[in-house]
């Protein structure tokens, strides 16, 4: 199931779509990619330097009209809330050109050359139809698998051993931080409990329907980070498209009840620690505060470089 390399990743999707085989060149960042256009859409696959057995798949959607591009940023990064996990889409904007980006990341470690295709063609599905209406209530949705997780039977809480694994995490970090604890409420089949570390409060979510072997972690934005400044949305698109090579499918998204933005990642429950995740959300509030710092030097400033 493994792909040796990404040269054979991109040799597969050509053969796949009927093109022969790409000339594989790196560019002066060490980034490897190439691209081809399926019914009109240019997807492209890159290997980033530094990160060998990981390649990112990216459908150019283009850029929204320029009256609606604040609804569409907005309505992008909502998406993104509904698409967690390590290996999920995520929505950004390429900062150069101004336009929207569909980004999909692949663990050649976990994923087969079919497997890669199918997700480029649901990608291509995808932009056809933000193209067609961005703001339909079904331009952003990659596939059936969130409706499917949302009518499958809930896990008895009993006998779930992602649960469990879940709450003896709970307790090892209320003991790290000499908090009081108790018993976790399972509802609707996911539970979750708030620290706050370093200042940064951060809710950790385990809702297995979703996310079978990880938790998700979400940190609410401070104020700097206004869901009505088309900036802010802006510079909150561009984050992602900085993040798309994350390997555990961090990801700024608005939260679709208090229109905040907010910042979450997967983290994973095999050999979960408090000790690993105190350190993850601490270098995390470390990242947040220099887009804070940014934020507030361009604040003066009207409009945003495309």
């Amino acid at each position: 199931m493994a792909i040796a390399n990404f040269e054979e990743l991109c040799a597969g999707l050509c053969e796949l779509a009927g093109f022969g085989p790409p000339r594989l060149q790196a560019d002066p960042h060490g980034t490897l990619a190439f691209s081809m256009r399926l019914n009109g859409v240019v997807v492209s696959a890159l290997q980033l330097k530094d990160a060998a057995r990981t390649a990112v798949l990216v459908a150019e959607m283009g850029t929204p009209d320029e009256d609606k591009s604040q609804t569409v940023w907005s309505s992008l990064l909502m998406a993104n809330a509904f698409l967690p996990g390590p290996h999920a889409p995520h929505f950004s904007r390429r900062p150069r050109s101004g336009e929207s980006i569909m980004q999909w990341a692949c663990c050649l470690d976990s994923i087969s050359v079919t497997e890669a295709y199918q997700r480029v063609t649901r990608m291509v599905h995808v932009t056809q139809r933000w193209r067609a209406d961005p703001l339909a209530e079904n331009a952003t949705t990659p596939g059936s698998d969130v409706k499917a997780a949302a009518t499958a039977p809930l896990p008895d809480p009993a006998q779930d051993l992602s649960l469990q694994a879940f709450d003896a995490l709970y307790r090892e970090v209320c003991e790290t931080l000499s908090l009081p604890h108790g018993e976790l409420p399972v509802m609707q089949g996911a539970c979750a409990f708030t620290v706050t570390h370093l200042q940064t409060a951060a809710t950790v979510i385990h809702a297995p329907l979703l996310l079978k072997e990880s938790a998700l972690v979400v940190i609410q934005l401070g104020s700097t980070w206004d869901s009505s400044n088309p900036d802010t949305l802006v510079s909150a698109m561009e984050a992602n498209f900085a993040l798309m090579s994350q390997p555990m499918g961090a990801v700024l998204c608005q939260d679709p009840t208090r229109a905040a933005l907010q910042l979450q990642y997967a983290y994973p429950m095999k050999d979960a620690s408090a000790s690993l995740l105190l350190s993850q959300i601490a270098q995390t509030a470390s990242i947040v505060a220099q887009w804070d710092a940014t934020l507030a030097q361009e604040a003066p400033t009207s409009g945003h470089s495309s």
